[in-house]
């Protein structure tokens, strides 16, 4: 065998082995996903299955960041000083944003931002009017949801506009916090469905409990990776094979 033809089959055999090695990756990688989706489903089911909480009376607020999907009750009044508002919010395909507002905790010095629910675009400029119904002692009935942050979005800040701080792509308390004069719970409450038509629009989001297409897709990987590893030896061989054949001739 040539030079020339020991270096292509060389060069040929490594990428076949770097092939084989990524899509091995990739199968395991769909596994992982496959494991994670089974963790959170088996959180949800036992979330929404739990008591509800009462924010009013809990002390210990970290352990809610345990909590995601759980119900609860909490009592006070809107602090719509301190509002927020997150963009490219859509509901039945209209733009608009969520408005995130904190609530002033009874018979304690504790917030928790409540996710209230959608407006419009055009609803915002008449927010004043909208909030004003909401002036009043509120009983809240919602759910538990957890904060993110930059490091979740790729490095993207929650600010979207240097100019107006009300404005946010997500809920970071983090950067929330510095603006506020009480403590500020770990976690906000998204609203439950309300069906009296009343601004903010509230709807609480539709998972499925199911794997997904995990198992699927990492069947399909090992498969691709077998073929590559099984059949590309059984090439090599045969085109080895034929050439000696030639040469004989």
């Amino acid at each position: 065998m040539k030079n020339k033809e020991i270096l292509k089959w060389t060069l040929t055999t490594i990428l076949v082995l770097i092939g084989v090695y990524v899509l091995i990756r990739l199968g395991f990688w769909q596994l992982d996903r496959l494991e994670s989706r089974r963790q959170f489903n088996q959180h949800y089911l036992e979330q929404i299955s739990s008591p509800i909480i009462n924010l009013n009376d809990e002390s210990n607020h970290q352990e809610l960041l345990n909590m995601e999907y759980r119900e609860v009750s909490v009592s006070g009044f809107y602090n719509f000083k301190n509002e927020i508002y997150l963009q490219n919010q859509a509901f039945d395909n209209i733009p608009g944003y969520r408005v995130v507002t904190p609530l002033k905790i009874d018979n304690n010095e504790n917030l928790v931002y409540i996710e209230r629910g959608w407006i419009s675009l055009e609803d915002l400029k008449d927010i004043e009017v909208i909030n004003s119904i909401y002036t009043q002692h509120q009983n809240i009935e919602g759910i538990i949801r957890l904060p993110q942050s930059e490091s979740d979005f790729g490095g993207i800040s929650s600010n979207a506009s240097e100019s107006n701080s009300q404005f946010f792509l997500y809920v970071d308390l983090d950067l929330l916090t510095t603006e506020l004069d009480y403590g500020l719970l770990p976690i906000y409450v998204q609203l439950k469905d309300v069906s009296n038509n009343q601004k903010p629009y509230s709807k609480l989001p539709e998972i499925e409990i199911t794997e997904g297409p995990h198992f699927g897709y990492a069947i399909q990987w090992f498969f691709f990776a077998s073929l590559l590893g099984i059949g590309y030896p059984f090439f090599v061989w045969k085109q080895i094979w034929g050439e000696k054949n030639r040469s004989r001739e």
